[in-house]
């Protein structure tokens, strides 16, 4: 029942929180049974102080869903928007907001994780400010360690329909029609800082591989389907 969510969803808290990983809500709701299980939280916050640099998530309301015949996937909708932070709240290194947003979680039974994000009339702010009608993202983690340089690690995808630019070449319009790329790292990522865990990375052979590059820019259309290193 409600009762006992909320006590795990307590203990879960204070374990996470000692990982320097804080999560909050105002309300939490369950519904959906018996064609579905999901719970609804209103305004949720999560600080995740383990990374570096450190994030923050904020939204509204959140829901998860998972059906019952399939506890290996797992729905979030955030319906009444979405922001996040990276870096210190006070100077942030990026700002990324959306009107509403969607994902996804799956387990696959070689033990690989996918995730997949939708944001919608997103904006973006770090160097410029960037803003777009949707975002499409995905990413792929193995299911282990990967035990040479040249096995594939984490792979990850975009897709940015309507990319609006602060500026643009001469004879080209202010807004990207669609841009999107696939990208595969090659070699163990290891933990720690994000800057010295890349520079061991590359150090011990890891690689940057395109799986694909697309875009479409007014009359310029451009695509390389194969894999490039």
């Amino acid at each position: 029942d409600l009762g006992k969510i909320k006590e795990a969803a307590a203990a879960w808290q204070t374990t996470e929180r000692a990982q320097k990983f804080d999560t909050s809500w105002q309300t939490m709701r369950v519904a959906g049974y018996p064609l579905s299980f999901r719970l609804e939280l209103s305004d949720v916050s999560v600080k995740d102080g383990s990374t570096n640099p450190p994030l923050e998530l904020d939204a509204p309301t959140l829901s998860a869903s998972i059906r019952p015949w399939n506890f290996r996937s797992v729905t979030f909708a955030a319906p009444d928007g979405i922001g996040s932070v990276v870096g210190d709240a006070a100077a942030p290194l990026m700002k990324v907001s959306a009107e509403h947003g969607s994902g996804a979680l799956a387990l696959a039974d070689d033990g690989a994780t996918n995730i997949w994000l939708s944001l919608y009339q997103a904006k973006g702010a770090a160097i410029v400010s960037l803003g777009a009608r949707a975002v499409h993202a995905w990413l792929t983690l193995p299911p282990g360690s990967t035990a040479a340089h040249l096995d594939a690690g984490i792979a990850v995808a975009l897709d940015v329909e309507d990319l609006g630019l602060p500026a643009a070449p001469p004879g080209f319009n202010t807004k990207i029609d669609n841009l999107g790329f696939g990208v595969t790292l090659t070699g163990a990522f290891p933990a720690g800082p994000l800057r010295q865990a890349a520079a061991q990375w590359r150090d011990s052979g890891g690689t940057v591989e395109l799986d694909h590059l697309d875009l479409r820019w007014g009359d310029m259309q451009i695509s390389v389907p194969v894999p490039l290193i």
